[in-house]
Order: C-alpha cells, then sequence, then structure tokens
C-alpha cells in the first residue's frame, strides 16, 4: 500500500527500498531508555 514494490520483479528500478539498519533500532532504544528514566546513560554504556 505504501511502498512502491512488485514481488514478480524484484529488479525493477523503480522500485522503492526499505532500509533498517542497528544504527535506525539505536536511535529508539537511546529514546525509550531516556523515557523510562535512564537519562544518565551514555552512548559508550
Amino acid at each position: 500500500q505504501f511502498l512502491k514494490y512488485d514481488p514478480t520483479h524484484p529488479d525493477w528500478p523503480d522500485r522503492d527500498r526499505f532500509v533498517l539498519s542497528a544504527g535506525h533500532g539505536s536511535m529508539l532504544l537511546y529514546a525509550l531508555l531516556h523515557l523510562t528514566g535512564y537519562e544518565d546513560i551514555t552512548i559508550d554504556e
């Protein structure tokens, strides 16, 4: 419904691409930790 993708033509040059990397997930993790009270946590931890 939202992505332009045709599973019968996976090499279609005009298709949309979805990328979810570990970096994107870590932003959510740090935001949730902050909102739940872990305000003193650093990226190194």
